[in-house]
């Protein structure tokens, strides 16, 4: 049996947008949730806003909505398909946001709201991190300097021309050695 290479799902790019902003949803969500409902009122003095399991979850989530179907091997288990992957760990995390870690699993809520966002923009043909992606472009570019230099790029000459061009530079470098012999 031959293993056969899976292709690339989503852009590099892409997924670092999904991680940022699945991660700032997930902050947020964690945010309102915390100041809106009372059940959290007791939890808020000993609870803290950290980590990035919110953009890592964003990102898993991304890709088990946009190839719900793709298999992968699990130790033990045998191959199962990343939409069973994902539905285990998005009821993981939805019941426990009564739990002792729920500021965390409503930051994953978070990233899985977002992540079902990005697929479905995927979808209809608009990309949602094109805006973060070009700001952090934007950022990393302003630490370059620009060069003045302008290369331009010539075909390369063939043995005539390079001969003829060759001569003509030695005839010229002669002409300004002689020069300065003579002054």
């Amino acid at each position: 049996r031959s293993v056969r290479a899976q292709p690339r799902v989503l852009a590099q790019r892409q997924l670092v947008g999904v991680y940022i902003l699945g991660g700032v949803l997930g902050g947020l969500l964690y945010l309102l949730a915390f100041n809106i409902f009372p059940y959290y009122a007791p939890f808020m003095p000993k609870s803290m806003l950290l980590g990035a399991s919110a953009g890592v979850l964003a990102i898993m989530f991304a890709v088990c909505l946009y190839v719900p179907n793709l298999q992968i091997p699990l130790i033990l288990i045998g191959n199962v398909k990343l939409k069973y992957i994902g539905a285990v760990i998005f009821f993981i995390s939805l019941f426990g946001i009564s739990g002792n870690n729920a500021g965390g699993n409503l930051a994953h809520l978070g990233g899985v709201i977002f992540a079902f966002l990005f697929v479905l923009g995927i979808r209809k043909g608009k990309d949602i991190t094109n805006l973060i992606n070009n700001l952090i472009d934007k950022l990393v570019n302003l630490s370059k300097r620009k060069s003045k230099i302008k290369v331009q790029y010539k075909k390369p000459l063939n043995d005539n021309d390079w001969n003829t061009k060759k001569a003509a530079t030695n005839k010229e470098i002669d002409r300004i050695l002689d020069k300065i012999k003579q002054s």
